[in-house]
């Protein structure tokens, strides 16, 4: 009976040897799994596998207030990936001599605007293929009339609403004659409303940066000029620097009477004192040598339409040239004098790429001055083209958009179209 008793007792201690064995190995073996998942998602973050819900996670490779969210629509996707696989391959083969940026103009939008896939295939186009800057040559605002600055406002806001996919840190923009003006008058007081009678208000220079310029304020690589509404900034990789110029500035006067405009934006083109002082010695100084410009506004530079369009191409010519220039333009003693004095014979010159505008809502290529003047068709269906197709909407010939990809090395710009229209190209 004892020694039952015995061999009982060695059993149980067995039992709770095993029992205890059992329940360490298990604790080790949760220890285990939890330190070999521990490295693997630190080499899957090192490799850029990130696992989902990770706190190690790295903040995902979207612009600045850019909707990562967007969709392009299923019509538009193999026209993207198309244009995405050419302009890829001419990067390719112009290496670390490529510069590109995306391009469109004249959006005109406004509350029942149909271009509202501009914003989602740029975005891809540029998220397929690195680009960095997506540039818009003015008049983001519908041509048709707003009644008020108010309806102005909200026409802003649905507008970039719809680029956000591109986020405010990789669109570049200038300020257009239909921007920011809105309203009739009958100033004759015959009862009816006829040409020259729209768009008779305009938003000040202080309105229209709060509007259309703040959103890009947190973006301290942009060198802006007095008024905010003309800058430039550098990519330093290409050497490349983009200025954005204003040339429908105008002095905001308004009649006392009915508060109207007297100089209207609408058909005054022009750039100002401080704005041509800034691009001769600010904008186009360089303190070394293989920098090129990429230059852009709203109306082609080649129009003889501007109040002071020889003292700006005077400008840009001896830049080009690398000569000196100086200048004057309008009365002596008015708002529209500008007189300008400059000499690149002595300092670090350039090459103009192009000088790069909407306005007249057509494709053309100048080639009679120093430097191309390229213009690009209106991104919303109001091409003054009678030779480019007919649009459709819910097509992928709806709008158009270009990728411009300059080959430094050959000095050869190609366009490629996502839209309506053909790719171009030219040399600088």
């Amino acid at each position: 009976k004892a020694l039952k008793s015995l061999k009982q007792y060695f059993l149980g201690a067995w039992v709770a040897i095993l029992t205890i064995t059992i329940v360490v190995l298990f604790v080790l073996m949760i220890e285990l799994s939890a330190t070999s998942k521990g490295h693997t998602e630190k080499l899957d973050v090192m490799g850029g596998n990130v696992p989902s819900g990770s706190v190690n996670a790295p903040v995902a490779t979207v612009p600045p207030s850019a909707d990562a969210s967007y969709t392009v629509p299923a019509y538009w996707q193999d026209a993207v990936n198309e244009a995405a696989d050419k302009v890829q391959g001419l990067l390719d083969e112009a290496g670390r001599d490529a510069v590109v940026f995306a391009w469109f103009s004249d959006v005109h939008y406004d509350l029942n605007a149909k271009n509202t896939a501009t914003g989602a295939i740029t975005a891809a186009v540029m998220d397929k293929c690195n680009i960095s800057y997506a540039i818009s040559t003015g008049d983001m605002l519908t041509q048709s009339v707003l009644g008020s600055e108010e309806a102005v406002v909200k026409a802003y806001e649905a507008a970039y609403k719809m680029l956000s996919p591109i986020g405010s840190d990789r669109l570049l923009q200038v300020e257009g004659n239909h921007d920011g003006s809105w309203g009739v008058i009958d100033l004759d007081g015959n009862g009816k409303i006829e040409d020259g009678e729209h768009y008779k208000f305009n938003m000040t220079d202080e309105k229209i940066y709060n509007y259309m310029f703040r959103q890009h304020s947190g973006d301290s690589r942009r060198v802006y000029g007095d008024e905010g509404t003309w800058f430039y900034i550098d990519d330093t990789a290409s050497k490349t620097r983009y200025i954005m110029l204003c040339d429908v500035w105008s002095e905001h006067t308004v009649n006392e009477i009915n508060g109207a405009a007297v100089y209207n934006q609408m058909g005054d083109y022009g750039f100002g004192q401080s704005q041509l002082t800034w691009l001769a010695n600010e904008a186009l100084s360089f303190t070394e040598g293989g920098w090129d410009v990429v230059i852009a506004a709203h109306v082609p530079i080649s129009q003889d339409s501007f109040r002071d369009g020889d003292v700006a191409r005077g400008i840009l010519d001896a830049f080009e040239n690398g000569t000196s220039y100086k200048g004057t333009s309008g009365e002596k003693g008015t708002w529209q004098y500008v007189d300008i004095s400059v000499d690149f014979s002595r300092s670090h010159t350039g090459e103009i790429i192009g000088f790069f505008s909407g306005h007249v809502h057509r494709d053309s290529i100048y080639a009679e001055l120093p430097y191309p003047v390229v213009t690009i068709t209106s991104n919303v269906n109001t091409s003054y083209d009678e030779r480019e197709e007919k649009r459709e909407y819910g097509t992928d010939n709806e709008v158009a958009v270009d990728f411009v990809v300059v080959n430094k090395r050959t000095n050869e710009v190609n366009i490629v179209r996502l839209g309506v229209g053909s790719d171009r190209n030219y040399k600088y």
